[in-house]
């Protein structure tokens, strides 16, 4: 796994109106600013970036585009038994809370009995968040 210490923002499309927008520990609060807002119009503020990693529903402020924005701070990471492990378990958790916050806000109804379409959704977001938490 590369640690390169430089700053990852990286946007993936969804196939809703929304995007994903990753960002490493090394971007600064002040960047995120510049790019984006909270979907209720106020502006980024530190609990964008608290916590060991942060799901955030935003808009992006040059097309006013649906953005949700995770932001990966590790805090924690250097108390992990296994670093992978680790972030496998954080980008699950953040992939999880991206997707029902993306249907909550698109108004899709998440139903029990068929559970395929939401469980690819999750494992591709995970996915995504990973290769930003992996530098591919």
């Amino acid at each position: 796994m590369k640690n390169n210490n430089k700053p990852r923002l990286d946007t993936y499309e969804t196939h809703y109106d929304a995007d994903l927008v990753v960002a490493n520990k090394y971007v600064k609060l002040e960047e995120l600013q510049k790019l984006y807002r909270y979907v209720s119009d106020k502006e980024l503020d530190e609990e964008a970036v608290d916590g060991a990693a942060t799901t955030n529903i935003c808009r992006r402020k040059s097309d006013n585009k649906l953005t949700m924005l995770v932001y990966l701070a590790e805090k924690q990471l250097y108390k992990a038994p296994d670093k992978f492990l680790y972030r496998m378990n954080t980008a699950a958790h953040e992939a999880a809370h991206v997707c029902f916050d993306i249907y909550d806000y698109c108004g899709v109804l998440v139903e029990p009995q068929n559970q395929e379409h939401t469980t690819y959704f999750i494992g591709y977001l995970t996915e995504c968040i990973m290769k930003t938490m992996l530098n591919k």
